[in-house]
């Protein structure tokens, strides 16, 4: 967590996401079956977001899900009824609005995951990057909250064919201007500097 009293990440041997106080030296477990890497703790500790996975026939996705550590209540942030992909989440430093990646499984079918804005306390949903030639990888915001950087793979060239050249990229993403700029080719994995 932002203030530095929480830890969360998922352990295979307890299927689910163990958020772990350093103030009371306590860990809690919330179960899924989803894990890796796709948790995303509040910037007060205090909530987590993490997908659950949903399989019907032989369809495989998820909807995420949102955690009270003091309450214990499981939500869910995304539906699990809509036929979406909700994978990868990243909380504002506000500890309101949350960058998530989704993939569109219906006629809005999207072959890559894209970028979107959610209100926590609304639901109100906006879209951030939709270029189907990109698929949107890890991303975070900058410590005031108005940026992203993000890792992007460019799937498609220009004219949609399979890029078979293709390199991660790194680029910003400012959301009260909307301007994208690629910061490095041949680059993954960035992180801001506090």
């Amino acid at each position: 967590s932002a203030d530095g009293t929480r830890l969360a990440l998922f352990d295979n041997n307890s299927l689910g996401v163990l958020v772990h106080d350093f103030t009371d030296n306590t860990t809690a477990l919330i179960p899924t079956r989803a894990g890796g890497g796709d948790v995303s703790l509040s910037p007060d500790g205090t909530r987590v977001v993490f997908p659950r996975l949903i399989i019907e026939g032989s369809e495989a996705r998820s909807n995420l899900q949102i955690a009270d550590l003091a309450s214990g209540e499981i939500t869910d942030l995304t539906s699990p009824d809509e036929r979406q992909d909700d994978t990868q989440s990243a909380w504002n430093p506000d500890g309101v609005r949350l960058a998530l990646a989704r993939r569109y499984l219906d006629e809005r079918y999207t072959r890559t995951r894209q970028l979107y804005l959610l209100d926590t306390v609304t639901g109100d949903l906006t879209p951030l990057l939709e270029d189907p030639r990109y698929f949107n990888g890890f991303f975070s915001w900058n410590p005031p909250g108005t940026s992203l950087v993000i890792q992007r793979f460019p799937e498609l060239t220009e004219d949609g064919q399979v890029n078979n050249h293709g390199r991660p990229e790194v680029w910003t993403y400012n959301v009260d201007t909307g301007a994208l700029v690629r910061v490095a080719e041949n680059a993954y994995l960035p992180r801001w500097v506090p």
